[in-house]
């Protein structure tokens, strides 16, 4: 491992202690995001995929972004919340009106669903799983069936109520109903970043609201529901395995010429497991294959959802679905959201950015801890998500997750989800 990747993960663990001091927890918002980092600069510094040589300024990027991020979620931690003096704690009685809200959002949704799944069996048949690769490359190609769109994208919402709900009031029969959901619409589509990313979802309320479940749940319950969590880890990742198999079952013969000598008797084995190596720690590579050339275009990426709708209304404005391959030397196009945002605003326009986005985020996660409103919570996770997945793209660039966003701000300025 280079000296500068040991240096980088040498920072991290320093920043995640000092979190644990700060917070008087390990497991936050912040060390969730040091921890991906972490890890993805040590898988690529193993370099068991011979990628080119990297660049001291893709190194420095990485450093200066990673301390920005950290800065930056601090000050906004540490902003003041007006007219908020003590958490609120919930009570029984908010427990029905939560319970309706997953409800009424995971039928929505269903409008949508059920329809684009008929639409998928109709084309590839009743098996949907073993046809996870062929949907994918279908879907990146452009020759997708024909669906609704974003109004599925709701039962993500479902999903962090079901967090929400988890964290106060325990398990209960109706959580299956948005997490059944939600794999229908993931499963077929071979998506592993949604399926990582409604990990989060879920995961995040838990964490916000760890500390306000007092008096709500007994310790009988409790120890059921921390059984539960280990349960449905472990079948979330039995999922994200069974979906890299469906899309890893044979490697291209050539590949084997850039794998090092300690990868190539597991690829061989398990082809899985280098196509999961390659997925995580690949971005990094991509990142300095940008910075070698870097291009620029205002906005692509963040107003990516943007930009295509205004082509679809007739304007010709550039814009690109998916971002290009790089060699490096294997072909990949994923560079975590450092090249997206270098992209859009330069590398000094991108560096503001992510500061000021971190800063958003540390205010957010604060007042979701002290608000009487859950749609505080459920905004705190969008963003929080979109934080911890910046390992790998910048999902605001996605139309799912503005739609995702745009629904929560909604339902906070409505007060949909007022606790009385």
């Amino acid at each position: 491992m280079s000296i500068a990747a040991i240096a980088y993960c040498g920072m991290n663990i320093l920043f995640v202690i000092y979190n644990k001091m700060r917070f008087h927890r390990v497991l936050n918002t912040l060390n969730i995001y040091l921890v991906i980092w972490l890890s993805m600069v040590g898988l690529y510094g193993l370099r068991l995929i011979n990628y080119n040589n990297t660049s001291v300024i893709t190194w420095i990027i990485v450093f200066i972004s990673t301390v920005l991020v950290f800065i930056g979620y601090h000050l906004g931690d540490r902003t003041k919340i007006m007219n908020t003096t003590v958490p609120y704690e919930f009570r029984e009685r908010d427990e029905r009106k939560l319970r309706k809200s997953i409800i009424h959002t995971s039928l929505f949704s269903m409008i949508a669903i059920i329809p684009n799944i008929a639409f998928l069996v109709q084309r590839y048949g009743i098996n949907l799983l073993s046809k996870t690769t062929q949907i994918y490359y279908d879907n990146i190609n452009g020759f997708a069936p024909p669906n609704i769109p974003y109004i599925g994208a709701v039962i993500y919402v479902a999903c962090i109520l079901v967090g929400i709900y988890f964290a106060l009031f325990g398990f209960n029969i109706v959580l299956l109903l948005p997490t059944i959901l939600a794999m229908l619409v993931i499963l077929p589509s071979g998506s592993r970043g949604w399926l990582i990313l409604t990990v989060f979802f879920i995961l995040f309320p838990v964490i916000a609201l760890k500390k306000r479940r007092t008096g709500i749940i007994s310790s009988k319950k409790k120890k059921q529901n921390k059984r539960r969590i280990i349960l449905v880890v472990v079948a979330i990742l039995t999922l994200f395995i069974c979906l890299t198999i469906n899309r890893s079952k044979f490697l291209d013969p050539g590949i084997y010429q850039y794998i090092s000598p300690r990868m190539i008797p597991i690829a061989y084995v398990a082809p899985w497991l280098f196509k999961l190596y390659q997925y995580f720690a690949s971005p990094v590579g991509v990142l300095n294959a940008f910075l070698e050339d870097p291009t620029f275009y205002f906005g692509e990426n963040t107003f990516n959802v943007l930009y295509n709708f205004f082509n679809k209304m007739g304007f010709d404005i550039k814009y690109s679905r998916y971002q290009p391959n790089y060699n490096i030397p294997i072909e990949t196009n994923v560079g975590t959201w450092l090249l997206e945002l270098s992209h859009d605003f330069t590398i000094i326009g991108m560096l503001f950015v992510i500061f000021l986005f971190s800063f958003i985020v540390g205010y957010c996660d604060k007042k979701a801890l002290f608000s009487k409103q859950i749609s505080d919570v459920v905004i705190a996770t969008v963003l929080d998500t979109i934080l911890a997945m910046s390992f790998f793209v910048w999902y605001i660039r996605e139309g799912t997750m503005i739609v995702v966003l745009l629904v929560c701000i909604l339902l906070k300025s409505k007060e949909y989800f007022r606790i009385n």
